[in-house]
């Protein structure tokens, strides 16, 4: 087996095992989410709170299953629309070229200047806090990216020869741009898009941590990290396990993207 698929392997275990995680929150938690406890505020680990409560008594466990879900949702949300919007560009750009390219590459060479979260925080001051905010902000921050990648795929392919027969045979542009060649540049998207999911999980996660991304009482792992931090010493735990699960998970989509990625070389 060679290098690359062994690490495209182990990031889709580690991702794997944390998204099942995860993805039973959004039916079942061990407790409420948000129901506060007086009597058990900053408990340590224990068989009835696995990874013990934060300062308002509210289990652990519940609000990263919880709020690791609402990061994925976050997470996939910026991925659609940011893909979304790059893959038509870059196909447009990169197939006809002119001014069009000029211009709109001009344009996403200037936004990635700036790193994403700035562009966001700049979106998320006009249009306000919320999930819904964050995925347009992130979404728009991303589409230059996607968008760049794109572009260089069609920019190669628009030459090649099953192109050319298709345009010979009277195919339309359009047929030719999403029936042609988008399935053609399939591994390179699709390792694009998993590095997307997870910068857009590290994304979430810094915004939240500012307190302008997922809002309280809602849980999210970066909002977590930023309650925890007060409490490093008296109770570790509260950033311990938030962190571990977020680490996982980028990590785990890293080596994916990154296995897929090598593996075309």
């Amino acid at each position: 087996m060679k290098k690359q698929s062994v690490t495209f392997w182990i990031g889709a275990g580690l991702a794997g095992v944390i998204l099942l995680f995860l993805v039973i929150g959004c039916f079942w938690t061990p407790y409420d989410p948000e129901a506060m406890d007086a009597s058990m505020k900053l408990a340590a680990p224990s068989l009835a709170h696995p990874m013990g409560c934060d300062p308002f008594g509210r289990d652990v466990l519940s609000r990263i299953m919880d709020g690791g879900t609402i990061t994925l949702l976050v997470a996939a949300g910026t991925v659609l629309l940011g893909a979304g919007l790059g893959i038509l560009i870059g196909a447009v750009t990169g197939y006809f070229g002119g001014i069009a390219d000029t211009i709109f590459m001009r344009i996403a060479d200037a936004l990635l200047a700036f790193p994403s979260v700035l562009l966001a925080l700049v979106v998320i001051a006009l249009l306000g806090t919320g999930e819904v905010n964050v995925v347009l902000s992130l979404g728009i921050s991303f589409a230059p990216s996607f968008a760049r990648v794109v572009r260089g795929e069609f920019l190669r392919s628009r030459s090649l020869g099953y192109v050319q027969a298709a345009r010979l045979a009277g195919a339309s542009p359009v047929r030719i741009l999403f029936v042609h060649i988008l399935p053609n540049i399939r591994p390179v998207l699709i390792s694009a898009l998993l590095i997307g999911f997870n910068n857009a999980v590290l994304s979430e996660a810094a915004l939240s941590y500012l307190g302008i991304g997922v809002q309280p009482p809602k849980a999210s792992l970066g909002s977590m990290l930023a309650e925890s931090q007060t409490y490093l010493f008296a109770a570790p735990s509260l950033c311990i396990f938030p962190g571990a699960v977020l680490i996982l998970l980028v990590l785990g989509f890293g080596l994916m993207g990154d296995g897929l990625r090598t593996g075309r070389k």
